[in-house]
């Protein structure tokens, strides 16, 4: 099994990718497919807190009460505030399109399968692994899953992705416009 470890913040195998904290650099680079090997995985870190239910809420719309009202939730077969099922989909894209892969990477799809609810300060481990390559449509078939704690499983996808087929180094950056490179001294904008 090769683990993939970013390029430009080499990680120990002890020390993981905390999405939490602030990146310890301005770049993100991408991996083309024609790089991305059989076997390939990266992982990522999350804590759920109540900020991102809430962030996740306004945003997608969907205010059930299971996740926004303790009292409500408490009363459920889950007894108390869960994320959202999609929360955890969101985070395998996250991971696909800024880390592994990375910037360039298409989401085409994915099936989700919950297995357990996901608590506030529960920590999830996000890892994808690349299963299949379709060279005549430069497509890849991958494995998901997001482990709970000491690899209890919440939930697994299949996810399909287009991944780049050129390289990309772009400035990482929360605001809507970031700056890509290409390998040639191109200025690109990632997302606009």
């Amino acid at each position: 099994m090769t683990t993939f470890q970013q390029p430009f913040a080499p990680v120990s195998p002890k020390k993981e990718n905390h999405m939490n904290f602030t990146m310890n650099t301005d770049l993100i680079e991408n991996v083309t497919y024609d790089e991305i090997s059989l076997g390939q995985s990266s992982r990522m870190l999350r804590t759920l807190s109540l900020a991102d239910i809430q962030a996740f809420a306004a945003v997608s719309g969907d205010t059930n009460p299971a996740h926004l009202n303790a009292e409500y939730a408490n009363d459920t077969l889950f007894h108390g505030v869960i994320a959202h099922g999609m929360w955890g989909g969101a985070l395998i894209s996250a991971l696909l399109g800024t880390q592994f892969p990375g910037p360039g990477t298409i989401y085409l799809e994915q099936v989700l399968h919950f297995t357990k609810p996901v608590h506030i300060g529960d920590t999830l481990t996000v890892t994808v692994r690349v299963l299949s390559k379709d060279n005549a449509k430069s497509r890849s078939n991958w494995t998901a899953r997001l482990s709970i704690r000491k690899g209890s499983g919440c939930c697994t996808a299949p996810p399909r992705c287009w991944p780049p087929r050129r390289r990309f180094v772009c400035r990482a950056s929360w605001r809507r416009k970031s700056s890509c490179l290409t390998r040639k001294p191109v200025s690109r904008s990632c997302w606009r």
